[in-house]
């Protein structure tokens, strides 16, 4: 019996002591249930799925507004007065939705939406009848648009002065560059490349005071070496002529406009901003 006792009282010693030495794994915290929504209490929102196709969005492109003078050479740049009010007034009343240059770059950017049947209205050059004529008639309907400014055309007869650059910019309008003189830049020096393009978007940044991220060739011409220098300029974006509805998964530095002539009656317009189902 004694030596019964000896064994337990050996077996119960050296358990105890293997107990001390090896602790016991702690259990896994159990993290705390979500607490649900209480009644009538709206459900948290839920992170928007990104966007991945878009359909093509119309970049309208003008010039001046107004009648051509008598014998000048370009009159399809002369888009009338008339003609662009009831062409916004259709834009209006087919449902389109003229948009910024930003919401559209950062909508394929980020993977954001777009309106239904997105489209941008531009002017090129810089002439006054852009704001004159034309800003009343877009306040009139909510709609944005871009000036691709020319930088030494600012402050001359016919072209816009500062003061109305800043009350474009005032009524939320954008301001791109479309360069310094308006050279042809496949055919530019390197000197005159980088003046056009670095120069005319420094030039603008500091005599308004906003980020400039979009440009417009003049006429519409670009080889690799304006389009690179544009890239390295830090635009986000540049735009030729060539006549096409703009798609995301386009060059951002080659993208293409509509130009709306002179001569466009109510049913070609509407036929330029077909690509929209």
């Amino acid at each position: 019996m004694k030596r019964l006792f000896l064994v337990l009282a050996l077996f119960l010693a050296f358990f105890l002591t293997a107990c001390r030495l090896s602790p016991a794994t702690p259990l896994a915290e159990t993290p705390p249930p979500l607490p649900l929504p209480q009644e009538g209490e709206p459900a948290p929102p839920r992170e928007p799925e990104k966007v991945t196709q878009w359909p093509p969005v119309a970049v309208l492109m003008y010039h001046q507004l107004g009648d051509p003078p008598p014998g000048h050479p370009w009159p399809e740049l002369y888009v009338s007065k008339d003609a662009f009010a009831a062409q916004l007034d259709w834009l209006d009343r087919e449902g389109f939705h003229p948009v910024t240059l930003k919401e559209v770059l950062t909508a394929w950017r980020e993977g954001r939406p777009l309106p239904d049947k997105s489209v941008v209205i531009t002017f090129d050059d810089g002439y006054a009848s852009t704001v004159q004529v034309g800003l009343p008639l877009l306040q009139a309907h909510g709609f944005p648009a871009v000036l691709f400014l020319q930088g030494n055309l600012l402050n001359r007869a016919g072209a816009v002065s500062d003061a109305m650059v800043r009350t474009w910019l005032e009524a939320g309008m954008e301001l791109g560059s479309h360069t310094m003189r308006h050279l042809d830049l496949t055919r530019a020096s390197e000197k005159d490349l980088e003046a056009e393009v670095v120069g005319s978007r420094s030039f603008l940044e500091t005599t308004f005071d906003i980020p400039v991220l979009t440009f417009a060739y003049p006429a519409g011409r670009a080889d690799d070496r304006a389009r690179s220098m544009v890239e390295q300029a830090g635009y986000e974006a540049a735009f030729t002529t060539r006549s096409a509805c703009a798609r995301a998964e386009d060059d951002p530095f080659l993208l293409p406009r509509l130009r709306v002539n002179g001569s466009d009656s109510l049913e070609a317009f509407a036929r330029k901003v077909s690509c929209h189902p």
